[in-house]
Protein backbone atom coordinates (compact mmCIF):
# COMPACT_ATOMS: atom_id res chain seq x y z
CA UNK A 1 0.00 0.00 0.00
CA UNK A 2 1.48 3.46 -1.04
CA UNK A 3 0.89 6.50 1.23
CA UNK A 4 -1.42 9.35 0.48
CA UNK A 5 0.27 11.76 -2.28
CA UNK A 6 -1.87 14.53 -0.53
CA UNK A 7 -2.53 14.66 2.78
CA UNK A 8 -5.04 17.70 4.60
CA UNK A 9 -5.58 18.06 8.37
CA UNK A 10 -8.02 20.68 9.83
CA UNK A 11 -7.09 22.30 13.40
CA UNK A 12 -10.23 23.65 16.03
CA UNK A 13 -9.03 26.97 14.84
CA UNK A 14 -10.61 26.20 11.50
CA UNK A 15 -6.88 26.14 9.71
CA UNK A 16 -6.35 23.47 6.94
CA UNK A 17 -3.14 22.09 6.20
CA UNK A 18 -2.84 20.43 2.35
CA UNK A 19 0.70 19.17 2.34
CA UNK A 20 1.98 17.57 -0.93
CA UNK A 21 3.57 14.10 0.32
CA UNK A 22 6.13 12.76 -2.35
CA UNK A 23 9.11 13.84 -0.78
CA UNK A 24 11.55 11.46 -2.69
CA UNK A 25 10.72 13.38 -5.48
CA UNK A 26 10.58 16.88 -4.11
CA UNK A 27 6.86 16.87 -4.54
CA UNK A 28 7.36 16.76 -8.46
CA UNK A 29 3.70 16.73 -9.48
CA UNK A 30 1.99 13.91 -11.66
CA UNK A 31 -1.36 12.67 -11.91
CA UNK A 32 -2.06 11.53 -8.47
CA UNK A 33 -0.98 14.83 -7.24
CA UNK A 34 -2.82 16.64 -9.03
CA UNK A 35 -6.14 14.82 -8.91
CA UNK A 36 -5.44 14.58 -4.84
CA UNK A 37 -4.93 18.43 -4.57
CA UNK A 38 -8.18 19.05 -6.82
CA UNK A 39 -10.11 16.64 -4.49
CA UNK A 40 -8.78 17.97 -1.31
CA UNK A 41 -9.51 21.35 -2.14
CA UNK A 42 -12.94 20.59 -3.17
CA UNK A 43 -13.10 18.54 -0.16
CA UNK A 44 -12.05 21.86 2.03
CA UNK A 45 -14.46 23.86 -0.10
CA UNK A 46 -17.43 22.43 1.85
CA UNK A 47 -16.56 23.27 5.33
CA UNK A 48 -18.43 26.65 6.13
CA UNK A 49 -15.74 26.69 9.35
CA UNK A 50 -12.84 26.67 7.10
CA UNK A 51 -10.47 30.05 8.09
CA UNK A 52 -7.31 29.54 6.17
CA UNK A 53 -5.72 26.93 3.82
CA UNK A 54 -2.22 26.24 4.21
CA UNK A 55 -0.31 24.60 1.47
CA UNK A 56 2.76 23.29 2.32
CA UNK A 57 5.43 19.90 1.01
CA UNK A 58 6.93 17.60 2.95
CA UNK A 59 10.61 16.93 3.04
CA UNK A 60 12.92 19.28 1.99
CA UNK A 61 11.58 20.83 -1.01
CA UNK A 62 8.34 22.34 -1.37
CA UNK A 63 7.04 21.39 -4.60
CA UNK A 64 9.98 20.52 -7.68
CA UNK A 65 7.32 20.98 -10.79
CA UNK A 66 6.36 18.26 -13.27
CA UNK A 67 7.99 14.99 -12.58
CA UNK A 68 9.40 13.96 -15.82
CA UNK A 69 8.37 10.83 -16.10
CA UNK A 70 4.80 12.28 -15.98
CA UNK A 71 5.67 14.31 -18.65
CA UNK A 72 7.29 11.92 -20.96
CA UNK A 73 3.99 9.76 -20.49
CA UNK A 74 2.25 12.59 -21.45
CA UNK A 75 4.21 13.31 -24.63
CA UNK A 76 3.47 9.81 -25.70
CA UNK A 77 0.35 9.68 -24.92
CA UNK A 78 -1.89 9.36 -28.23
Amino acid sequence: MTAPVVLTAIDRRGVATVTLNRPEVNNAYDDRIIAGLGAALSELAKDTALRLVVLRGNGRHFQAGADLAFLRHLASAP
